[in-house]
């Protein structure tokens, strides 16, 4: 295992800055994954790793190991940074057999034909390709292409795992498929990985911590849970998708909550927050994911909610303007005020609320994100 540290890393094409001044640290044995829009850096960052780019300044460590410093003038090949590495467009030798394929980099370290194969019908055996391995590569479907690559990327032992979008290219119930397939091969081991996507279901299954990046910078780094539960900014949460976004204004504030008067639904909310996040006059904005929100007709019974004995829940009533059915549950557009709400309810026993329903929307106080204006 190594790990990897990145020191003021910057990267432009033309007046065009795709990485800027970026660092970052990779203990051992972490995945890692950078999520981002297209164009954001991730895959300049990821290859420069690699070094398959080369970056305009600063500094790249795997392990013990300066493999990329500008100032220096190092620049190691990739066959020297002891990577492998899962191309998103699978890269696979057309004019190979399966086995060829995954054998190609041990023998481009001169392992024993002896070890080779060994080596490689184990790991084919792992990834559930061993009854196919003289076979052509290019007569596989595309999930079994890319579990080639990933048995190529692995069968060398690396230290450190890349992985550049190497879902993308697959149908949904593929791409399920084969991040569980990640998932598994991930689990018998400890390698350092570093993955590059911008589909967030897929970084959030998979990693331990999760980088966003928007314009070549870092701008979050925590656990999936983290970010996924609490936004760093604003252009956070409109990159996660936080589709409720309201504005207002701080009334009050304790210890650990704020009341906020909210204008676009003519009510008051009580929010969780931090000290610091918001005080008494400051112009705020709210985000709530439309999943966070519950979603009850005006004629029926009030929701149990002894399960949340200390925690304040805010509740508006409003009009179904949209009805959507999603298969496993439905969305609605609330009008509530002045504005309108999105509410996600999953699969339950009652049929979908038709449009003109009134309606009462339950908004828990520790789901609402309050970002500074």
């Amino acid at each position: 295992m190594s790990s990897i540290t990145l020191t003021k890393l910057s990267k432009s094409y033309g007046s065009s800055t795709v990485i800027d001044d970026l660092s970052l640290s990779i203990p051992e044995g972490e995945f890692l994954t950078l999520l981002g829009p297209s164009g954001c850096g991730k895959t300049t960052t990821l290859r420069s790793i690699a070094g398959l780019e080369t970056p305009d300044a600063g500094q790249i460590t795997i392990g013990e190991k300066v493999v990329t410093c500008m100032e220096q003038g190092t620049v190691l090949p990739p066959n020297r940074r002891g990577v492998g590495m899962v191309f998103q467009s699978y890269a696979i030798w057309p004019h190979l057999s399966v086995f060829d394929n995954v054998a190609y980099p041990l023998r481009r370290q001169r392992v024993s034909s002896k070890e080779i194969q060994h080596r490689v019908m184990a790991t084919l055996e792992n990834v559930g390709l061993d009854h196919a391995a003289h076979r052509s590569a290019t007569l596989l479907s595309g999930g079994q292409q890319q579990r080639v690559a990933l048995a190529r990327a692995i069968v060398s032992k690396p230290d450190v795992l890349l992985f550049d979008e190497p879902l993308s290219n697959l149908d949904a119930q593929l791409r399920i498929s084969m991040r569980d397939e990640i998932q598994r091969v991930r689990s018998q081991g400890n390698t350092t990985s570093v993955y590059v996507t911008h589909d967030q279901s897929e970084a959030f299954s998979l990693s331990d911590r999760v980088a966003i990046m928007l314009g070549g910078k870092i701008v979050q780094l925590d656990t999936p849970e983290a970010v996924m539960a609490r936004p760093a900014n604003l252009m956070v949460a409109r990159f996660l998708g936080v589709e409720n976004l309201l504005q207002g204004v701080v009334l009050r504030r304790d210890a650990g909550s704020a009341l906020l008067d909210v204008p676009d639904l003519g009510a008051t909310l009580t929010v969780k927050c931090r000290p610091g996040d918001a005080n008494p006059g400051d112009r705020v904005t709210l985000g709530i994911r439309s999943a966070s929100i519950t979603v009850q007709s005006e004629n029926a019974e009030p929701a149990d909610e002894s399960q949340y004995p200390d925690e304040p829940r805010n509740t508006v009533s409003g009009t179904v303007v949209q009805t959507t059915f999603l298969g496993e549950g439905a969305q609605y557009r609330v009008a509530v005020g002045a504005s309108h709400v999105l509410a996600r309810v999953w699969s339950n026993d009652s049929a979908p609320l038709p449009p003109n329903t009134r309606v009462r929307l339950s908004l828990p106080s520790h789901r609402i994100t309050v970002f500074d204006r």
